[in-house]
């Protein structure tokens, strides 16, 4: 692409990436001439909100057999998110081989 390799010669170290100015050059063709970035759909910027965290804790400390992958699963969150709510929730993930197996209930 011959405004890239302008642009490599221009700045050197310092030129963006290939894919941002094939990019940038579409959306000037295409008469898109805002360098902003538009509005995106899809995941919102964190699943992180102080309901969300607290229903987690809950979670974690009621079912600590859950693995994190389990519980990522089942709130549709990230690994990383888990992990580190977990951290603050002062709950670790045990082995499950580790854990004795479950009581069985009381019949009445």
């Amino acid at each position: 692409m011959e405004t890239f390799k302008m642009l490599e010669v221009t700045f050197r170290e310092q030129t963006v990436g290939r894919m941002q100015v094939s990019e940038r050059l579409f959306k000037f063709k295409s008469s898109m001439t805002s360098a902003e970035d538009s509005e995106h759909s899809g995941r919102p910027s964190t699943g992180k909100t102080d309901e969300d965290v607290e229903q987690l804790k809950e979670h974690l400390l009621r079912n600590i057999r859950n693995t994190t992958h389990s519980v990522a699963d089942m709130f549709r969150i990230l690994l990383g998110s888990v992990q580190s709510i977990r951290g603050t929730a002062n709950t670790c993930q045990v082995d499950p081989k580790f854990m004795p197996p479950p009581l069985p209930l009381p019949r009445e």
